[in-house]
């Protein structure tokens, strides 16, 4: 067979992917499943509740009868269940089987980010986005970690690229799937719902026929898994509710971070009430762990707390409404797309160290069935050559990841992105393309994700993993744009032309000869009178 020049490019390309797959696989046969240290026990407690009917309860807070759902069952706990069940079937651990399908999951995504791109018509950007994705550590390493970000950026990528397809091609079926990718994604991150309400948007105004059709589709299948979610947990838990967590979180927002604690509360004379003491005052120095087990411990039940953690929030935020809403603004347009960490930093640190770990991890109650799970899949003898070339190649990469200047990085990522968001909705209005429009507004998703868990929540690093993908996206385009700009003005041509131009005109005056004074020269006087 003979390869032509041009094909000997995208070979080696497709070569090196090729190579940092395999590298990852490698890596991942030789590491165990990460925790971090509560959310990970918690979508495992709520997993083994869905199997046992048992629910594991911490002595700080007696009053905890039942799973709380800070974590909708179904979500990313409903994954861990399914993986459960695999493993009573198949002979491998269920630890295993869910770190190779995260990973799996990872590289799909990178094929989705080029897929959407290309579709969008930037073939050079998607191939630009996907492989920085794939050489970005930190993805990779939150897919070796039993947390929801990794399987909500798959879900989310795919829901965008199902959507694309749906609507230029006039398939129900994929905006069918479309919506349902986008309903697992809210399920793992309810504050992802703000990319239903954009895919509903987006088939109002797409110009085809059948659209209110489609719009009823789109809206029945988003809704299908939390309608399940909340009749399973009315049958099983008394309740409709499907996510939990609101007052909590606006706890550690308004009153831990902000400070706000209101001066003139009602509900904290409620409270005196309540519990019969006059002189209460919550922990305002702790999250809502502390209130938590203050209020557990008068019998309150964990929704009775949240309300209360609600009400004290609000009437902080009705105390200082306008620095509520500008810290608001600045950390989730400056501070959560710029921020470095991510998981709380959670690395595999060696094989003696990460069980030491789980074995600290094991002595608080909520912990220990997880950690009874992972401890077995940790080795702490017989460490085979491969184990020791996957741990070694992990902390290579780990490394140089951390050798960057992230911060820097992020910000140029930033800037490319919001460079490209400005000029696709310019020339979306200008234009009156529908086509640029809704590229525009799908970019748009990390804005509505990051205002949202910021007005809601604390600044936490991984949060801002499924923006980052975007924002990546968004950066990688724009590269795209500049190098297609480059090839249309012909700048390469026009500088290989006036530098061969520049070599030729040395290379003649190199070559002309050289008059000697007082000489006759026949090449430029000819002969003489006399001939």
């Amino acid at each position: 067979m003979v390869i032509r020049k041009r094909h000997i490019t995208p070979l080696i390309i497709r070569a090196m992917v090729v190579g940092h797959i395999g590298i990852q696989l490698f890596i991942t046969a030789h590491l165990p499943l990460l925790c971090q240290t509560n959310d990970s026990a918690w979508y495992y407690m709520n997993a083994y509740f869905l199997r046992t009917g048992e629910f594991i309860n911490d002595s700080a807070f007696p009053s905890f009868v039942k799973p709380v759902l800070y974590y909708p069952l179904f979500g990313y706990s409903g994954i861990i269940n399914l993986f459960l069940f695999i493993a009573d079937i198949l002979p491998i651990h269920w630890t295993v089987l869910i770190k190779f399908f995260q990973v799996v999951l990872f590289n799909c995504s990178a094929l989705l980010m080029y897929k959407i791109c290309c579709s969008w018509g930037y073939r050079i950007g998607g191939g630009i986005a996907a492989l920085l994705f794939l050489v970005y550590f930190q993805f990779f390493n939150v897919a070796l970690t039993l947390m929801a970000e990794n399987n909500a950026i798959f879900f989310m990528l795919l829901a965008i690229h199902l959507l694309g397809h749906g609507l230029r091609n006039g398939k129900y079926a994929s905006i069918i799937g479309a919506s349902l990718s986008a309903s697992v994604t809210f399920m793992l991150r309810p504050v992802m719902g703000v990319l239903g309400v954009i895919m509903v948007f987006l088939v109002m105004i797409a110009k085809n026929s059948g659209k209110t059709k489609k719009i009823l589709l789109c809206i029945s299948a988003f809704l299908l898994l939390p309608l399940i979610q909340s009749l399973g947990d009315k049958l099983v838990l008394g309740t409709f509710t499907i996510r939990e967590g609101l007052g909590w979180n606006l706890w550690n927002r308004v009153v831990l971070v902000d400070r706000h604690f209101p001066r003139n509360s009602s509900t904290l004379a409620q409270v005196r009430l309540r519990i019969g003491d006059s002189t209460f005052m919550p922990d305002t120095n702790d999250g809502w762990w502390g209130i938590t087990s203050q209020l557990s411990r008068h019998g309150l039940q964990p929704s009775e707390i949240q309300r209360i953690c609600l009400l004290l929030s609000i009437e902080g935020i009705r105390e200082h409404p306008l620095d509520y809403l500008l810290r608001t603004l600045r950390r989730s347009f400056i501070e959560l797309p710029l921020t470095t960490s991510y998981v709380y930093d959670v690395r595999f640190g060696g094989f003696g160290n990460y069980h030491e770990y789980l074995v600290r991890f094991r002595a608080e109650r909520q912990h220990q069935p997880l950690a009874d799970q992972v401890l077995p899949t940790v080795k702490t003898g017989n460490i085979t050559l491969g184990d020791k070339i996957g741990y070694k190649l992990y902390q290579y990469w780990s490394t140089y990841f951390d050798r960057l200047d992230r911060q820097w990085m992020h910000g140029l990522m930033l800037a490319g992105y919001w460079a490209v968001l400005l000029l696709l909705s310019y020339q979306a209005l200008r234009k009156k393309d529908r086509g640029l429009g809704a590229q525009a507004i799908i970019l748009c998703v990390p804005l509505g994700f990051s205002v949202g868990t910021e007005m809601m929540e604390v600044l936490v690093g991984r949060y801002n993993l499924p923006c980052l993908v975007i924002y990546l996206i968004g950066f990688a385009i724009g590269i795209d744009m500049i190098i297609k700009r480059l090839l249309k003005i012909d700048i390469f041509t026009q500088l290989i032309r006036r530098v061969m131009k520049k070599v030729r005109e040395d290379a003649d005056i190199k070559t002309l000869p050289v008059v000697q004074p007082g000489r006759r020269e026949e090449c430029f006087h000819g002969e003489g009178p006399g001939g």
